[in-house]
């Protein structure tokens, strides 16, 4: 097993996926045009990214065998990346909102509106140590068990086999992406499986310049975006179209992220924006809705826009603030709490 330092590259796929996330979201809320769904895909990189970051620390811990005090400090630490962060924006949210904002998202456990991200990911967080415990011992054999799982559990749901009130607790904790259960947990594996099986991708070399892998990038990302763009235009009058819109792309992304994190494409402005990407997604919804608030731009849509932009650096300069006030808050707490860890 082979952990490749390819923070670059995580950085500019974050980057990316946060930038499509900001664009959707503002579209949505300006323009009439129904772009749901497009962004939710690009967030699989939040996912894929995670799983491949988590790997890190968990080689570290609980690879050789299953502590419950490594564990236990593994959880800790993704806490204190989350939490922190997470109830000041929720906090920001509740105030511009006149307090119409459940105290649940407090809790990472049931969240709403763009926080379901949160939830997804602590299901994946919180399966990890022991999955990744299992790959070490039986990459392949673990991979066909959870790949066995998941797809029985997904026939058996659609035979209406399980009961309404677990179906009823699973969207209960937000346990779908792209309209699947658990969908989210498998994208996290495929990323946390990364190491695992790069080692055996060394002797596959894929002779291209920077330029040209920047273009085979991006290529895939038009492919992917035009194969949503006629799924979505069908998808209103055909289910093959939109279980095709909801479920075709994620194959294509995740060969997207393979072929990133063999090649490593990087770019400065999206890795700029990858470095800052968890506090631009907790906290641009607040700041859209800050802008919709005044009556003014109701009656005129376009200095709302024009307001957005304007004051868009001073949003990403708190945004930069919010990031290292969170890194403060880790180490502080980490060298508090873990002082061998440093």
């Amino acid at each position: 097993m082979e952990i490749i330092d390819s923070k670059p590259t995580s950085n500019f796929l974050k980057g990316f996926a946060i930038v499509t996330v900001l664009i959707n979201h503002f579209l949505n809320l300006h323009i009439s045009i129904d772009l749901q769904g497009f962004s939710n895909l690009f967030v699989g990189i939040f996912f894929f990214q995670g799983g491949q970051a988590t790997s890190f620390p968990l080689s570290r811990n609980c690879s050789m065998s299953f502590d419950l005090k490594r564990t236990f400090v593994f959880y800790f630490q993704r806490c204190l990346r989350i939490f922190p962060l997470l109830w000041i924006a929720w906090a920001f949210e509740y105030f511009i909102r006149n307090g119409d904002l459940t105290p649940w998202i407090l809790t990472g456990f049931h969240t709403t509106g763009h926080y379901w991200f949160i939830s997804a990911l602590f299901q994946c967080y919180f399966i990890a140590p022991i999955l990744f415990f299992f790959l070490t011992k039986n990459f392949s054999r673990t991979i066909l068990i959870i790949a066995t799982i998941f797809f029985l559990f997904i026939i058996f749901w659609m035979m209406d086999f399980f009961p309404a009130l677990l179906l009823s607790g699973f969207d209960f904790i937000h346990a779908k992406w792209r309209g699947i259960y658990f969908l989210h947990i498998l994208f996290f594996v495929f990323g946390l499986s990364t190491p695992f099986f790069s080692s055996k991708m060394e002797s596959i070399t894929i002779p291209l310049t920077n330029f040209g892998i920047s273009f085979c990038f991006w290529s895939g990302i038009s492919f992917i975006i035009g194969f949503m763009a006629i799924a979505k235009i069908y998808g209103s009058t055909s289910s093959f179209f939109n279980l095709m819109f909801l479920i075709g792309p994620v194959p294509l992304l995740a060969l997207l992220c393979v072929f990133s994190f063999q090649c490593l494409p990087t770019n400065r402005v999206f890795s700029f924006f990858g470095r800052i990407s968890y506090s631009l997604y907790l906290f641009h919804v607040s700041y859209f809705l800050f802008f919709r608030s005044f009556d003014l731009f109701h009656n005129y849509p376009y200095f709302e826009t024009l307001a957005l932009l304007i004051f868009l650096p001073v949003f990403i300069l708190f945004c930069i603030i919010f990031e290292k006030f969170g890194s403060i808050i880790y180490r502080k707490f980490q060298f508090y709490f873990f002082p061998s860890s440093f």
